[in-house]
């Protein structure tokens, strides 16, 4: 014959039962201390208000017990354990008292300790003893166990305690229970009554604690686990967004020289085009291209002449002092620079000086008459005004450039 597999053998008793829900395996242990104090937080909280309904409840049993009850009822039995009901009251209260004044009030769980812990589960285990106390008394004037059975419920469904916990306070409210409908049980019938209802009744707390602190602690982990994936989101975004902006600098400078690119030389024309035509300021271009540069290649080959770029572009940027100023790849060997907030007459100076940081380099250029790599440069400058575009600028800088090869090379030319 087949076994039953062990899942199978009682499937009503594991749909009824719920799961622990204990903390997940890779949570660290400050992870799970947390989760300890924000249940003990939460339990305090409860049990301030538990508190507070024990204290007016029982202040006001109290005094109709000491008032009305010697007044109305003449039963013997009654007046025999009135004194037993009115100092379970006293007590009850007096307990209810201290643990509101120990207790505090944390406002969070990182202000939970020890000792709040150990309140939390006394003051429960006492307000269980205390009920089963006053229910064992009311039992045997066949009152009932309503005082006991309300307690076991409220700490079953209302508290938020782990298995552990909940078997280490309500099974001494049970013992007491069951120890006093013995003592003062009315007959056999009554004490068995109440050792049924009794223990149905812790039973049934015990499995709605389970359940509550299950489902409380499933939520919490499902928190954690929230919180944990919008930090990895939060820091993937971060690097995405990092990452796109790496690309778009990557986008706007050249690969060789690692300048500027044309791309970026368009749109930065635009933009100080129109900031100039808006503040009605002198914006200034040079064009600058190297001289002779085909046959550099053809002379030290193509690796040599990327390296004279990268040379030629280094020296024009230092030659421009000022962060506005920008120096951009214009295409092949020819650079250009925008000049914000520059008047013709100065432009042409910062044109001299990038002219002579290039020679000032000393690149060797046998095929040159100048025996060395130098540059010509064509400027050009407009206040924006009417329907001037920005294209103007770069037709004139480039005419002037033109002007300055058909002289000689090597030299500064500027607009017409």
């Amino acid at each position: 014959m087949r076994r039953s597999n062990s899942d199978t053998r009682l499937p009503w008793l594991k749909r009824m039962w719920p799961q622990a829900a204990p903390p997940p395996a890779d949570l660290s242990e400050a992870e799970r201390t947390d989760l300890a104090r924000e249940l003990t937080l939460t339990n305090l909280v409860r049990l301030r208000l538990v508190a507070w309904g024990v204290i007016l409840a029982s202040g006001f049993y109290f005094a109709l017990e000491l008032v009305l009850v010697p007044r109305l009822v003449k039963l013997q039995t009654v007046t025999a354990l009135l004194p037993y009901f009115v100092v379970g009251r006293l007590v009850v209260i007096a307990g209810a008292l201290a643990f509101l004044f120990l207790a505090g009030r944390p406002g969070q769980p990182a202000d939970i300790t020890r000792g709040h812990q150990i309140l939390e589960t006394g003051f429960t285990v006492f307000i269980l003893v205390g009920a089963a106390a006053l229910a064992g008394l009311s039992q045997s004037i066949h009152l009932g166990l309503v005082t006991y059975l309300l307690a076991v419920f409220i700490v079953g469904a209302f508290l938020r305690l782990s298995l552990e916990k909940s078997f280490a306070v309500l099974i001494p409210g049970w013992v007491t229970l069951v120890v006093m409908i013995w003592v003062f049980m009315a007959d056999r019938y009554v004490f068995l009554a109440g050792l049924v209802n009794g223990s149905l009744a812790t039973v049934l707390a015990l499995f709605l604690s389970r359940l509550t602190y299950a489902n409380r602690v499933r939520h919490w982990r499902n928190l954690r686990l929230i919180e944990r994936h919008e930090k990895d989101l939060t820091s993937i975004n971060a690097k995405l967004s990092e990452a796109n902006r790496m690309l778009t600098r990557l986008s706007y400078l050249d690969a060789l020289t690692g300048i500027p690119n044309r791309r970026y030389f368009d749109e930065f024309l635009k933009r100080e085009w129109k900031r100039a035509a808006r503040e009605k300021q002198s914006l200034a271009l040079i064009m600058a291209d190297i001289d002779h540069f085909k046959q550099f290649n053809d002379t030290y080959g193509h690796q040599e002449g990327d390296q004279c770029l990268i040379q030629v572009s280094r020296a024009l940027s230092k030659a421009l002092k000022r962060p506005g100023d920008l120096v951009a790849r214009y295409g092949g060997e020819e650079f250009a620079a925008i000049l914000p907030g520059t008047s013709l007459p100065d432009a042409r100076l910062l044109a001299e000086r990038m002219r002579a940081a290039v020679a000032a380099r000393g690149i060797r250029h046998p095929t040159s008459p100048t025996s060395g790599v130098t540059v010509s440069l064509g400027v050009s400058a407009l206040v924006p005004a009417g329907d001037v575009e920005a294209q103007t600028l770069v037709e004139q800088a480039d005419r002037a450039l033109y002007q300055a090869k058909q002289q000689g090379r090597n030299r500064t030319c500027c607009q017409d």
